[in-house]
C-alpha cells in the first residue's frame, strides 16, 4: 500500500480524550482560566504538594476549557505558518520566518498532547490558591501545592482529572519536547503508562510483547511499522542533541547567536534555504508523505521538515476529531478551519 493512503489517526485514535470528539462549543477561554475562576469542582487526592485531582459535577464544562486550548493552540499553530512570506527585498532574511516554523511547531505539540491525554499546563499561585481555597470551603486540608507546568490526564467515566508534577516536563521549552517524545513512544509501544501520579508515570516497554494500546493494537503490521518508521524519523531529528530539544537548540541559535546567515550581512548563507517559504504549507499533507523526509545535508531544511511534521501530525488528529462530531458541528470548525476557510492562501 502506498504510504499516504495510510491514515496516520487509525492508530492514534484510541488516546483521544474520551468525549472529546462531541464538543460542540468552547465555553470561550482556555484551562487555566478556568481552573482559576470556576467553583464547579471538587479537590481530592493530595498525596503531597505536587499532585492533587478534581472531580467535577459535570466535566463537560471542563472538557470545554479543554477543548478551547486546543483550538486556539491550533489556530496559533496555523496562523503562524500562514504569515510566512519571503521578503521582496533581501532576500536571504529568512530569521524570523524560521522562529515562526519553531513556534508552530510548539503550539502543534501541545496541542496534540492535549488532544491525546498527554496534556501540559503552568498552574501558577492564583490558580492553585482558588483550588485551596475551594478545598478550605469543602472542609478539607490540603497542602501548599507547587507552582509549575502539570501534566494532567482526564478520566471522563467517573468526572475526575489527575494533576502532577514530573520535573523533566516542568520547563517550557524542553519539557514540552520531552512530553512529546515520550508520547511517540507510548504510540509505538516503546513504553506504557503506569498511571503513576509522578515521575514514574511513563516508563520503558521492557517485554518483547507490544502493550494494547499502541499502534499495533489498531492497525495491519504493515501500516503499523509505516507509522512507527516515520515517528522514530522524527524522534531522530528531535533528539539531535541528546535532549529531545533540538528545534528549540535550533530556535535559539538562530535567535539569539544569529547563525546560518539568516540575519544581514547573511555569511555562510546557503542557498538551499530559499526553499524555506515555500514549505509553509506541507503540514496539510499526510505525515507519512514522502516530503517529510529529512534532508541531512542541511539543519534548517531538516528543522523546517520537522517542524512541519508536528504540525502535520496535529492537523491530521485535529481534523479526524472534527469529522467524529457526531452532528457535524465540531468546536474545531469554528476554530483552526474557520480560519483556513477564511484567511489561508
Amino acid at each position: 500500500m502506498d504510504k499516504k493512503e495510510i491514515d496516520i489517526t487509525d492508530g492514534i485514535r484510541q488516546f483521544y480524550v474520551p468525549r472529546l470528539n462531541m464538543v460542540s462549543s468552547t465555553v470561550g477561554y482556555g484551562m487555566r482560566n478556568w481552573l482559576g475562576s470556576t467553583d464547579a469542582f471538587i479537590p481530592d487526592n493530595f498525596t503531597s504538594e505536587r499532585s492533587f485531582e478534581l472531580s467535577f459535577y459535570d466535566i463537560s464544562s471542563f472538557l470545554s476549557s479543554l477543548a478551547s486550548d486546543i483550538s486556539r493552540l491550533s489556530c496559533a499553530s496555523i496562523e503562524s505558518l500562514n504569515s510566512i512570506s519571503m521578503a521582496a527585498e533581501a532576500k536571504k532574511f529568512l530569521a524570523w520566518e524560521l522562529i515562526k516554523y519553531y513556534y508552530s511547531a510548539f503550539f502543534a505539540a501541545h496541542s496534540t498532547l492535549k488532544a491525546c491525554g498527554f496534556g501540559l499546563v503552568q498552574l501558577d499561585r492564583i490558580i492553585l490558591e482558588n483550588i485551596r481555597q475551594r478545598a478550605n470551603t469543602l472542609g478539607m486540608t490540603s497542602p501548599t501545592l507547587q507552582k509549575g507546568i502539570y501534566c494532567f490526564k482526564v478520566d471522563p467515566n467517573n468526572s475526575k482529572v489527575s494533576f502532577f508534577l514530573v520535573s523533566k516536563y516542568n520547563d517550557s521549552h524542553k519539557g514540552l519536547w520531552h512530553r512529546y517524545m515520550d508520547f511517540l513512544d507510548i504510540i509505538t509501544g516503546l513504553s506504557i503508562e503506569t498511571y503513576e501520579l509522578g515521575s514514574n508515570c511513563i516508563k520503558k516497554n521492557d517485554l518483547a510483547v507490544k502493550p494494547s494500546k499502541c499502534i499495533y493494537s489498531q492497525m495491519s503490521l504493515a501500516d503499523a511499522e509505516t507509522v512507527a518508521s516515520r515517528l522514530e524519523e522524527l524522534k531522530h531529528t528531535l533528539n539531535r542533541q541528546g535532549d529531545s530539544n533540538w528545534l528549540s537548540y535550533i530556535r535559539n541559535r538562530v535567535n539569539y547567536n544569529h547563525s546560518f546567515g539568516v540575519w544581514f550581512p547573511y555569511r555562510s548563507f546557503d542557498e538551499k534555504h530559499l526553499q524555506i517559504p515555500e514549505l509553509k504549507d506541507l503540514f496539510m499533507l499526510s505525515p507519512l508523505c514522502n516530503q517529510f523526509a529529512q534532508d541531512s545535508s542541511n539543519e534548517l531544511v531538516s528543522f523546517v521538515k520537522c517542524c512541519q511534521l508536528v504540525n502535520s501530525i496535529n492537523y491530521s488528529i485535529i481534523n479526524d476529531l472534527a469529522h467524529r462530531h457526531p452532528d457535524n458541528k465540531s468546536f474545531l470548525q469554528q476554530g483552526p478551519f474557520s480560519y483556513i476557510n477564511r484567511f489561508k492562501r
